[in-house]
Parts: structure tokens; sequence; C-alpha cells
């Protein structure tokens, strides 16, 4: 009988000996996760999850391609582009007016102005922002990509061009939908950077509301927070840390002691921690008594008698004074 092997010399022959497949290698790169200290998961966390969330949110705020950068106006200055802190405020003012018009939470607000920051910062925007029409159209795809991210029922594109029309001659359909998909290619598709008001939320959960209208002037704080372009220096936990803290002295001026063990658990931060952010805002609370700012957004609420007092100077100098 011929032998199989000779007739067919190509076959592949039996191995030696069975040997266990080495294991495929993943193309693609790890990211190492970012350390962080102990110190900034509170204690106060009961839920198995909460550490884990909380721990989560703060790496994110850490990785510098989720943050804008806090001096990208000073690019555009030198390049320039009609791209100020003036001009950015007014921005931030017309987004704000846009969201009770189109039933948007405070959220999707945060999350449009975060996007726009973030694509200033990018390499993609010097060539792009050219005049101010060019960044009201820019603005409009932020909210627009904030609201499809954030919202149940986003807002329609005829919506946001209809908007715009009354604005440096508005733009079209195809216009904003081109800034949509730049936008989007310049932060990589990836929108799930926390904001100030995702930590509020956090801390607020936390902490119970409490003082209805402490609460009511928190939120007020982180949106106005938005229109200052020097507060994109401190990190998001940061501004609603220090929201908290203005609100409860501004709530409470004869508490000897507004900032407790408790809310330092629940926050992971102290006072003196909080002081620069917390001074920060207190003084555009104080200059935005004379100045409705954020009026729009503030008009689409049901709220109760705000408080028209900012926190006095001196006696967040005397709280500060006794920080370590």
């Amino acid at each position: 009988m011929a032998n199989p092997a000779a007739e067919h010399p190509s076959l592949p022959q039996p191995a030696t000996s069975l040997q266990p497949p080495s294991p495929a290698r993943d193309p693609s790169p790890r990211i190492a996760p970012l350390p962080l200290p102990i110190a900034v998961v509170p204690a106060s966390a009961t839920d198995d999850y909460d550490q884990d969330i909380y721990a989560y949110l703060r790496s994110m705020e850490f990785a510098p391609r989720r943050r804008p950068a806090p001096d990208y106006m000073a690019l555009h200055t030198k390049r320039g582009h009609p791209v100020t802190p003036a001009l950015r405020a007014v921005l931030v003012e017309w987004l704000s007016s846009l969201a009770p018009i189109l039933h948007f939470e405070s959220r999707t607000l945060h999350l449009a102005v975060l996007c726009l920051d973030r694509f200033l910062s990018t390499t993609r925007a010097r060539p792009a922002v050219r005049s101010v029409r060019v960044l009201i159209t820019i603005t409009a795809a932020a909210l627009l990509i904030a609201c499809k991210y954030e919202e149940v029922y986003p807002a329609d594109v005829e919506e946001l061009v209809d908007e715009t029309s009354s604005t440096h001659g508005g733009c079209t359909r195809e216009e904003l939908l081109a800034a949509e998909v730049a936008v989007l290619k310049a932060l990589r598709h990836e929108l799930g950077s926390p904001t100030a008001c995702t930590f509020l939320e956090l801390f607020m959960e936390r902490l119970g509301v409490g003082d209805q209208a402490a609460a009511q002037l928190t939120s007020r704080l982180i949106e106005l927070s938005l229109l200052d372009y020097g507060i994109l220096r401190f990190r998001p936990s940061v501004v609603a840390a220090s929201a908290i803290l203005i609100a409860r002295m501004t709530a409470r001026p004869s508490d000897d002691n507004p900032w407790c063990h408790e809310q330092e658990r629940a926050t992971g931060y102290t006072a003196a921690e909080l002081k620069e952010c917390a001074e920060r805002l207190n003084r555009l609370h104080q200059n935005s008594i004379q100045y409705a700012s954020l009026s729009g957004f503030e008009k689409g609420r049901n709220t109760a008698t705000p408080i028209s007092s900012a926190c006095g100077p001196g006696l967040l100098s005397l709280l500060f004074d006794f920080c370590p």
C-alpha cells in the first residue's frame, strides 16, 4: 500500500508534540490609571460603588485631554482671532438663555460650555475660528452635541439654526452640522468629562438638600462660574465644593463653622484648599447682584425668593484666617 505522505508531500505533517497556543497579543495600547491619593476619596461614602465612582470622576478631572487649557485665550489673541474672555462670556450667556427655551437641564449647559472650551483649546480651532459668526456656529454646535448626550429629547437642528438667525446672520443647517463634526473630531468623541454640575449633584446627594435657599444659591454659583474664563484653572470638583461653601456662609452668616467635618468628608476638601476658588466665586456673585447674569436660565425655573446678598469679604477672610 502506497504511503499517502509520499504521494502528497505538500500535506502538513502532524506536530511531534502538542503545545498550547501562545495567546494573541492585544495591539491596543494600555492606558495606566492615574494615581490618586487616598485622601481624595471621601470616607463618608456608604455605597459600595460610591467611592469607585468618585475616584473615577476625579481621575477624569486630572486627564489633560478631558479638560480645557486654562490659557487657551493667549493662543487665539496671538493669532488675531476674535476670541476674548468678554466674548466668551457673551456666548455662555447666550447658551444660558437658550436652555429654558429648549427645556434643557443644567448639566446640558455645563457640558456645552465644556465642549466649547475644550474645542477652543485644540489645534483644530486655531485655523477654524476666523470670525464671530464662525464662533457662534461652533457654540451652537457645542450645545447640539451636549443635548444629544444629556437630554432624552434633544433639540432639532432646525431649532438651533432658527435661534442663531438673530446673531450675526446666523448659520445654515449645513454649517451647523459641519461644525458639529469638527467639534466631535477635535474632542475625539470623548464627551463623558465631569463638570462642576456633575460633582455638585454628587456632593448634594451626600450632604442632603438641607436649606432650600442655600441649595438654590449653590446652583446659581456654579452657573455664574461658567461666565468666568479664569475659573478654568480650577478643577470642577473644587468649583462645586467652593460653591457649597459660599452658599452656606451666605445663607448662615451667624454660623461659626460653616465648613465642618461633614462637608470635608463629603467633598474631600478642606476650607483651606477651597480658599482661592471660593474667593473668586464670591466676587463673581457680588458683581452679579447688580448685573443679572444668566437671567434667562433662572427665569425658566420655579424658585423661591433668591438670596440677594453675597457673602461679605470680611466674613470670608475670617473663615480662612482659621484654616491651617
